[in-house]
């Protein structure tokens, strides 16, 4: 058997987490828990309720990124975001 090469690692790791990430999302309980997250706090990066310790962290990254992207890009034009 050939050992995993660190390019078919990361192939599968993203495939992987693309696909949990939208099966997860998607559902109601996850949702909420996301929801409940934003409220927690923006700038606080740790643990959120309803999570793992690791997931949650990873929440709270995500949240403020996400809010650092789309606060910016509000209220431009198509032709302006290309």
């Amino acid at each position: 058997m050939k050992p995993s090469s660190r390019r078919s690692f990361l192939k599968t790791s993203v495939v992987l987490s693309c696909g949990l990430g939208a099966a997860g999302l998607s559902s109601p309980s996850i949702a909420g828990a996301v929801v409940g997250a934003a409220a927690e706090g923006l700038n606080i990066i740790g643990p959120r309720k309803g999570f793992s310790p690791q997931i949650g962290t990873l929440v709270s990254m995500l949240d403020w990124m996400r809010n650092a992207i789309l606060q910016p890009a509000q209220g431009l034009t198509v032709a302006q975001l290309d």
